[in-house]
């Protein structure tokens, strides 16, 4: 049984070795071209009538193949070389065995590629006076704001208050798509836009917003242009971080951004609360003082501050130093309803407390006696601050642009002061609020190719009060008589200023630039200062030569002339005399009046040797005449810091000085920059303090002196 098993086994197994053997058809041949030519590694498949490939080969070297197929059924045979039509041969494999050979002829055919564009994107570029970083090229995964990026960008240097600067210049403008988004207060922007959006960063240099002045600024300010995606441009979009102590639940930080940035319209709105040592606006007083005025002689003016509350702070970066709890909101909105106008308006809310705690030891030596005065405080100062302003410009026509801005700003402070001085405790509250009002309005005219004329106005007012109190009355040493136990100061401050200047440019044919100016400007400042003494909650005493009522008057009338003279491509030099006639009135109980005439005159000069873009080196002298100001002249004395009792020299003194000034900057894009600076200055006549101490005070009336020359290098 099991022989006959084996047999039948075996016979089966070559029975269908046989009926395979005698059902194949192989498919044999060569594939030439139409010069004979043998085609290497052609593609050689077969496709079934369901079009699926079922076999493939390759051409050998000498252009031979070689296909067995075993499966009976309708086949087309397909030959496909790159640059050849492609043939075919239809075959059928029967349940008979034999060969088919075929040699096959291929045509050329022409290969048409599709256009190609290959662009070559450098990771920095130089246009002129513009360099462009390819933002791309210099991001690792790890940027959350416009900021962090920066710092990544060669030649870029970030200080601790956000302030940019690339070699020797500062940024004074950060744009998105050329539009000033928040001037001064940059920071705002470059600590909230979303690193991730930004493709481009421009760097301008002597850049002017005033399209018509750009020829006749060879040296002046440098701004930062923002590029943003394709993707993100009239998009809405924003980041937000959000943190704080999970344990002890007393810090925070939560700030964001969302904008939309488009052709006609840019909106940008930013918040930021935290009370972790960061700040939200770098400097208010650089968003107040900003001004946007290209050449000019004639600027604002800004109320002094008398009175200092707040404590010093060690020299250390905020987020270790800074005890503060602040809150910020700011918006903008640039509005183009014409290609020939711009509208923008900014609005910033900004509050934050600040804590101060100073302990402090100063040792008085004399001739005859020593003695210590050891100083703590602990001082709390709560600020709030708003500003808006509204700006419109308009090119009403290639040759004519009108400017006009519209600022208000409003800063309150209330603090509170502890103070331990010699073993006597006090405590202190303080206020003060400033109120700023400013418009200005220019007009620009290209009357021809070599000359443009500005028609400028400018009005300002500042007022500026500020009171102190004090539970603690630590002046019986300059009140012996007196039997008090508190004491106040209430001082304010009021500037009113104007003006209006004629500004001419003219462009020489070798390239030099003549500029001549005049103008009129007056500044009004009224200084009132009330000192008292009080005991048990009533009025005891106020001295009167620590009381100031008086009104300070300057008329500027002033003419003057520049030049920007080129010595080669690579040098220039300028050259300026200023006329001034001034008249100064002071209105008090003693009436003063005095016009003086003086003359201030200016040289500098500017080399850029071999590289222009590397090498950099300028100097400058002047003499300058400066006149007084009301803190020069009152007359009676006013607290100005703890213990500190200060007063003007009450007499009209013009302050005469000699300045002198060398740099040299070498600034590689790719790799390094280093500065080299040297200043001289030699004042003629100068105020100084003559102090005499009173155990406890020390009263500093200002003085004229004569002939002090520090220098510095």
């Amino acid at each position: 049984m099991t022989r006959r098993t084996n047999r039948f086994t075996l016979v089966s197994l070559m029975t269908c070795f046989m009926l395979s053997l005698f059902g194949q058809t192989v498919c044999t041949g060569s594939i030439q071209d139409s010069l004979q030519t043998p085609v290497s590694f052609a593609n050689v498949y077969v496709r079934a009538q369901d079009n699926n490939i079922v076999l493939a080969t390759l051409s050998d070297e000498q252009g031979n193949y070689t296909l067995t197929m075993t499966k009976q059924g309708y086949y087309t045979l397909f030959f496909a070389a790159l640059g050849y039509h492609t043939q075919s041969y239809d075959f059928t494999v029967t349940d008979s065995l034999h060969t088919i050979t075929k040699t096959i002829t291929l045509k050329v055919e022409p290969l048409m590629l599709k256009t190609v564009d290959i662009k070559l994107t450098r990771p920095i570029e130089i246009k002129g006076d513009t360099i462009i970083y390819n933002v791309a090229d210099f991001t690792y995964g790890t940027e959350v704001v416009l900021e962090d990026l920066l710092k990544n960008l060669p030649g870029f240097r970030i200080e601790d208050n956000g302030i940019i600067r690339i070699g020797h210049r500062t940024i004074t403008k950060v744009l998105v798509e050329g539009d000033d988004i928040l001037g001064s207060g940059y920071t705002i922007l470059t600590q909230g836009l979303r690193a991730d959006a930004i493709d481009k960063v421009e760097v301008i240099h002597n850049y002017s917003e005033n399209r018509l002045l750009k020829r006749y600024k060879k040296e002046s300010e440098s701004v930062i242009n923002i590029r943003l995606k394709k993707t993100f441009l009239s998009n809405w979009f924003g980041n937000a971080d959000i943190g704080g102590d999970v344990l002890l639940f007393k810090n925070y930080l939560a700030k964001g951004n969302i904008m939309k940035i488009g052709d006609k319209l840019k909106s940008v709105g930013f918040a930021n609360l935290n009370n972790v040592g960061t700040k939200a606006i770098a400097d208010v007083e650089n968003i107040i003082r900003s001004e946007n005025y290209e050449i000019t002689k004639m600027q604002g003016r800004y109320a002094q501050n008398l009175l200092y509350f707040e404590g010093e702070r060690p020299d250390l970066k905020d987020k270790r130093s800074l005890l503060n709890n602040e809150k910020m909101v700011a918006a903008s909105v640039i509005y183009h309803p014409t290609k020939s106008m711009k509208i923008q308006n900014v609005g910033i809310l900004d509050s934050d407390v600040l804590s101060y705690h100073n302990n402090y030891t100063i040792e008085n030596i004399l001739k005859d006696d020593h003695f210590k005065n050891i100083t703590e405080t602990l001082r709390k100062l709560n600020t709030k601050f708003g500003f808006g302003k509204l700006d419109w410009n308009w090119d009403i026509s290639p040759n004519v642009i009108v400017d006009y801005s519209l600022r208000y700003a409003h800063t309150n402070q209330n603090g509170r002061g502890d103070l331990i001085f010699n073993n006597d405790s006090s405590v202190q509250t303080f206020n003060s609020t400033k109120q700023r009002w400013d418009q200005r309005l220019c007009l620009t005219n290209n009357i021809n190719e070599t000359d443009v004329i500005l028609v400028k106005g400018i009005w300002n007012q500042e007022v500026y009060p500020q009171y102190k109190y004090s539970d603690q009355f630590v002046y019986t040493a300059l009140f012996p008589a007196i039997t008090a136990d508190a004491l106040q100061q209430a001082s304010s401050m009021k500037t009113t200023f104007w003006g209006g200047e004629l500004h001419h440019l003219h462009t020489m044919d070798n390239g030099g630039i003549i500029e001549t100016e005049g103008g009129y400007q007056r500044q009004q400042d009224r200084l009132l200062s009330e000192f008292s003494l009080f005991s048990r909650d009533t009025l005891c005493y106020v001295p009167d030569s620590m009381q100031n009522n008086l009104e300070y008057i300057t008329n500027d009338l002033y003419l003057g002339t520049k030049l920007q003279l080129p010595i080669s491509k690579s040098a220039s030099i300028n050259a300026g005399l200023y006329l001034h006639q001034i008249n100064n009135q002071k209105l008090s109980d003693t009436n003063l009046s005095q016009t003086t005439y003086y003359l201030n005159p200016i040289v500098s000069f500017v080399w850029r040797p071999k590289d222009s873009r590397k090498h950099y080196i300028g100097g400058d002298a002047s003499y300058t005449t400066k006149p007084t100001t009301i803190v020069d002249i009152y007359d009676r004395y006013v607290e100005t810091t703890e213990r500190i009792f200060s007063k003007g020299a009450g007499a009209f003194n013009q302050l005469k000085y000699l300045s002198a000034s060398f740099y040299y900057n070498y600034h590689s894009v790719q790799r390094l920059s280093y500065n080299i600076n040297g200043t001289y200055v030699k004042n003629y006549d100068f105020y100084s303090s003559n102090s005499y101490c009173l155990l406890y005070t020390s009263p500093s009336p200002r003085d004229r002196t004569r002939s002090r020359m520090p220098s510095s290098a």
